[in-house]
């Protein structure tokens, strides 16, 4: 008996996926940044909470059929359900960690896009969505408890996008493959607003300080000690060493792609980077604790301490007191390239000194310089 309903509930499974009149509507999910969707149940879930283990801020997603099995999934505790995870880093990446990216075949630059972990044997190599894809099995792995659990690589011109799927049932795989295909990546610049609301602010120790965000904006995560962007490099510090430590953001607004393959050449120099001329608007963002200074760090001498390491000149500038001691001003030379110029701001809280640093080629400083100007008033202090 048990026989005859299996049957019979894989025959009515198969029905109801067969029927359009049965289909689930859906949304159209994005990234903070919105470069890339895709189209899951109106009744699911999702988040774009980042990825410890990839580059940018707010451009994972994570998508569920329930809320509990979201919160499970970010709690390291078992998946009872469906879920879906995506990220995307720069092909570029992989060369600057020796692995071979140019005259391969796509099978070849899949294959080292998992890093050596798998041989060819363990992939299956299908197109998903389009796009160029291999796929492992990790079920048995423990790389996520619970249901069946698959990991695929999509070549997406410049970037590797990384997709991995739970689900907890034969049924729900079959469910599973009819929303992958609807998955897409937007190679050009996505549309940006002006509507800073639209997307949560770089937030900064525990919101002592708020930077705006437009939506099609790349935010690169954390950089200990030092910007690959900063004229001197910093010597990096021993395993021992738990002092304190400056890190950076940097923020692209164009040619975001190009910019990380700079910044993935800057890895085997070093000097830094070598191609210091800006291609496009970008932000910096320094975050120094005090106690990387010696001497009150609340004053303009500061400024040519940090401006030393990073390369340029304050100009123009004015202090304000209210409500912690801040610095805006122009800059020029910013990154040691005369060709380079911009606004910054430097805020000294008492714990920390920030640096803000909002620049572009001189071409196009006049275009940009509004939008400069606006960014730096709607900075959050203290909040």
């Amino acid at each position: 008996m048990r026989r005859v309903w299996i049957v019979v509930s894989s025959l009515i499974g198969l029905l109801l996926c067969l029927s359009p009149a049965m289909a689930q509507s859906r949304q159209t999910i994005y990234p903070e940044s919105l470069r890339y969707s895709i189209e899951i149940p109106t009744n699911w879930v999702y988040d774009t909470r980042s990825n410890p283990n990839y580059f940018f801020i707010g451009e994972s997603l994570q998508a569920a059929d329930s809320p509990q099995v979201l919160a499970d999934y970010f709690a390291g505790n078992p998946v009872n359900g469906q879920l879906i995870l995506l990220d995307f880093f720069p092909l570029s990446t992989l060369e600057a960690f020796g692995w071979q990216i140019r005259d391969i075949d796509e099978r070849e630059l899949l294959l080292n896009a998992f890093v050596g972990v798998y041989t060819e044997q363990d992939l299956t190599f299908s197109d998903i969505a389009g796009y160029p894809a291999a796929t492992v099995d990790l079920t048995a792995t423990g790389y996520i408890d619970g249901g069946f659990v698959y990991q695929s690589l999509l070549l997406v011109g410049d970037v590797v996008v990384t997709m991995v799927t739970v689900s907890g049932s034969p049924q729900q795989i079959v469910e599973m493959d009819r929303l992958l295909p609807t998955f897409r990546f937007y190679p050009e610049q996505p549309a940006c607003s002006a509507d800073f609301s639209l997307r949560p602010p770089l937030t900064l120790e525990s919101g002592k300080v708020k930077l705006p965000l437009q939506t099609c904006w790349l935010v690169r995560t954390e950089d200990v000690m030092n910007s690959p962007f900063n004229l001197r490099q910093l010597p990096r510090p021993s395993e021992e060493d738990t002092t304190p430590k400056p890190y950076y953001h940097t923020i692209f607004w164009d040619n975001p792609i190009e910019f990380m393959r700079r910044v993935d050449a800057s890895y085997t120099n070093p000097e830094g980077m070598s191609e210091r001329n800006l291609i496009g608007g970008m932000i910096q963002v320094g975050v120094y604790p005090y106690t990387w200074f010696t001497g009150d760090p609340a004053t303009d001498a500061t400024l040519g301490e940090l401006f030393s390491q990073i390369g340029g000149f304050a100009e123009d500038y004015n202090i304000s007191q209210t409500p912690v001691y801040t610095i805006t001003g122009r800059v020029r030379q910013v990154f040691d390239d005369p060709d380079n110029v911009g606004r910054f701001m430097m805020i000294a809280d008492g714990e920390h000194v920030y640096l803000i640093i909002i620049a572009t080629p001189s071409a196009l400083w006049s275009q940009y310089a509004p939008l400069a100007d606006d960014i730096l008033a709607q900075v959050e202090i203290g909040a």
